[in-house]
C-alpha cells in the first residue's frame, strides 16, 4: 500500500493518504467471497479467537480460496485479530496469521464504524 507506512503513526494522520486509503480492507478469493455471499466493496466482520475487527472486502486473485490477506497497516484492525503469542527466543509476535470467521454485517453502522477507525 503505498500511501501509508508502518502501521500509520506518522502517514495515518496525513489528509491525502488517508483520503486514497482510509480504511482496513481484507483481499478475499472471488470464488470463496462467491461461496459466502461476500461481495466486492461490502463491508464484513472478521472474528478470530482473539477479537473482530470490521473490513470492506476486495475480491482479488492475489489471495488463494482458503485465505484471506489484511495489510499490517491499520494495527487497530489487525492486532485485534491475531494472536498475542510470542516467539520463545526472539520474541518476535505472531501478528502474521491466524484463523477468521467471516460474517456479514449491516453496512451502514459498519460505515459507521468505519469512519470512527479513521479519526486520530
Amino acid at each position: 500500500m503505498v500511501e501509508h507506512f508502518h502501521t500509520r503513526t506518522k502517514t495515518g494522520k496525513i489528509g491525502n493518504c488517508n483520503k486514497f486509503s482510509p480504511i482496513p480492507y481484507m483481499e478475499i478469493n472471488p470464488d470463496a467471497a462467491e461461496d459466502l455471499g461476500v461481495g466486492h466493496m461490502q463491508y464484513v466482520r472478521l472474528v478470530s479467537r482473539r477479537g473482530d475487527a470490521v473490513v470492506m472486502a476486495q475480491r482479488t486473485h492475489r489471495v488463494p480460496y482458503n485465505m484471506v490477506f489484511i495489510p499490517f497497516h491499520f494495527h487497530e484492525c489487525v492486532n485485534r485479530l491475531t494472536l498475542g503469542l510470542l516467539d520463545p527466543y526472539s520474541r518476535q509476535p505472531a501478528f502474521k496469521q491466524c484463523a477468521v470467521r467471516i460474517e456479514p454485517i449491516d453496512q451502514a453502522e459498519a460505515a459507521r464504524l468505519a469512519a470512527q477507525m479513521r479519526a486520530f
